[in-house]
């Protein structure tokens, strides 16, 4: 599955910073729900992504998810959205860590719900929250500890040459930037005509466009990280070829620290095309190939006490449909 963008990270916090009359965002697809609690933009939404790997030696996978985004309230200075996300990852069979035995669970499960408040002040200063509850877990919301939320908040105001800084907080008990400690963070957003770069921590983004219809960007967001080329226009037809490296988390109902993550890592090159399909509808395929699989468990980013697994390579086929209202 796809992971958030920066771009989108942003413009979805700071609505008006990539605002632009009569033209399409150029990070209208630019990523997806990532398990980090993430609201649409304040437009209804909805999108719909899947994707197959069959199995060989190691355990194929599939995975499905579904989100909507609904604003419920708009003024010229207050945005109001609501969010929900919900979503499967399914192995072909269970997998066995190396170390410590343990059976990681074939089916995994993520459900989300949340809000979103973005408020401008004078002098084109802008300030918003937003926050969600959920559970990502083989069995999610048996118990209260499976139970994940997260929480953000940002501050915008204006720089030299109509460039902006964001400074924002995040804190979850459920996401790649660490679990129960609070993450501060400072952006530099800079634009030109052909390049619009968020320079800080913890994200740091380039998406440029030397010339039409080319276009490039390398986003990194903590741990994970996403590059793409691509041709053509989104709103008519755009070929692309990327890379990503992804990890997911969830809470394993059996898992014996109630702070132990499974996080499913995987590293995707990858061929596809974007097109209109109906109405406001967008649908982008994806032909790739999935490598450096792994499994692990832990209670800390990048800790593999708990076990790990490496899977095969394999090819995956994915697609994605999102539309606006």
């Amino acid at each position: 599955m796809k992971i958030i963008s920066a771009f989108l990270f942003i413009s979805l916090l700071c609505p008006f910073i990539f605002a632009e009359e009569n033209k399409p965002s150029p990070f209208s697809t630019a990523g997806a729900m990532s398990g980090t609690g993430f609201m649409g933009p304040p437009i209804p939404t909805a999108s719909y992504e899947g994707r197959v790997l069959p199995a060989n030696e190691s355990p194929g996978l599939t995975e499905n998810r579904v989100t909507v985004s609904v604003p419920v309230y708009k003024s010229l200075i207050d945005t109001i959205s609501l969010a929900a996300t919900t979503g499967d990852l399914h192995f072909s069979r269970p997998t066995v860590l190396d170390n410590t035995g343990t059976v990681v669970a074939a089916n995994f499960y993520r459900d989300e719900i949340g809000g979103l408040y973005f408020h401008q002040l004078e002098n084109e200063r802008a300030w918003g929250f937003r926050g969600s509850i959920g559970s990502a877990s083989d069995k999610p919301f048996e118990a209260n500890r499976d139970i994940s939320f997260s929480f953000g908040a940002n501050y915008t105001f204006p720089a030299a040459d109509k460039n902006r800084w964001v400074l924002l907080i995040f804190f979850s008990n459920n996401s790649p930037l660490g679990d129960y400690v609070p993450v501060p963070g400072f952006i530099y957003v800079y634009k030109t005509e052909k390049l619009i770069g968020l320079f800080g921590f913890p994200i740091a983004s380039v998406q440029w466009m030397p010339s039409d219809p080319w276009s490039y960007s390398l986003s990194i967001f903590g741990p994970i990280m996403s590059a793409e080329a691509a041709y053509g226009h989104v709103n008519k037809f755009q070929t692309f070829a990327g890379f990503t490296w992804t990890r997911q988390l969830y809470m394993p109902s059996d898992r014996n620290n109630d702070k132990d993550r499974l996080t499913v890592e995987e590293k995707k090159t990858m061929l596809g095309f974007r097109m209109p399909i109906v109405g406001s509808m967008l649908g982008e395929f994806q032909l790739g190939e999935s490598f450096d699989r792994s499994l692990y468990i832990g209670s800390k980013t990048f800790d593999k006490d708990g076990g790990s697994a490496t899977l095969d390579s394999g090819v995956y086929v994915s697609w994605n449909f999102k539309a606006s209202f």
